[in-house]
């Protein structure tokens, strides 16, 4: 990320695999990563839900894109199936009319059929 990030104004889209990899290996293979701090952030949060344990993972991952590759905003987009989120897609911008971008695009679905706003 911080090579792409040198190569002038490169906008990243991220597919962040939150519900389907990060929780489900969370516990057996991160636990003995000497170099992070997530563990006690785990610990801090207020509530055990899934959904505010993958927001944690994916604000500690921003903060990393913010202090090694200098992205300063953001934005996301939970992708869900069937049975709940999958996984959800951030994009990092290093300047704010990126998002303006993003929030235009983010408003047809795939196939081209514009979503309802709610």
């Amino acid at each position: 990320m911080q090579t792409l990030s040198r190569c002038g104004r490169v906008d990243l889209l991220i597919l962040f695999p939150d519900a389907v990899d990060i929780l489900r290996n969370a516990g057996q293979l991160y636990f003995d990563q000497p170099v992070s701090n997530w563990r006690k952030a785990k610990s801090e949060l207020e509530s055990s839900e899934p959904s505010a344990e993958r927001r944690l993972y994916a604000s500690i991952y921003k903060q990393q894109l913010r202090r090694h590759a200098g992205y300063d905003h953001f934005a996301e987009e939970v992708i869900r199936g069937s049975h709940g989120p999958l996984y959800r897609l951030i994009y990092a911008t290093k300047h704010p009319l990126g998002i303006d971008f993003w929030d235009k695009s983010i408003k047809k679905e795939f196939g081209g059929q514009q979503r309802l706003p709610f």
